[in-house]
């Protein structure tokens, strides 16, 4: 298990809200995101886990599979402006991939 603080990708509104909660914030961007990475790479063993917006998750994106190489948990917070359908396939991705079956959540 990994210990460390929680952190969040999100747009800037996302992450102002939850650094009041005490998460440590990423403010993401198209054009930021090799930066992001490269953050991730350095500091991974002080990340506990990472709570990520749906506007940021893509299951084949450069920053997912980087999180899954270290293996620092993440979740993928559901927006309003996504009708929060990417943290439920995700979940159903990963209980298919779990139990070799798929199933509906």
């Amino acid at each position: 298990m990994t210990s460390g603080s929680l952190y969040i990708i999100g747009d800037k509104y996302i992450v102002d809200t939850y650094s009041i909660l005490g998460c440590k914030g990423l403010v993401y961007e198209e054009s930021k995101l090799n930066s992001i990475v490269e953050f991730i790479d350095n500091n991974y063993e002080k990340i506990g886990g990472i709570l990520l917006t749906d506007e940021v998750y893509d299951e084949d994106s450069k920053l997912i599979k980087r999180i899954d190489n270290l293996e620092i948990p993440w979740i993928v917070l559901p927006s309003i402006k996504e009708g929060g359908n990417k943290g439920y396939q995700e979940l159903e991705r990963l209980a298919e991939k779990a139990i070799g079956m798929k199933i509906k959540i």
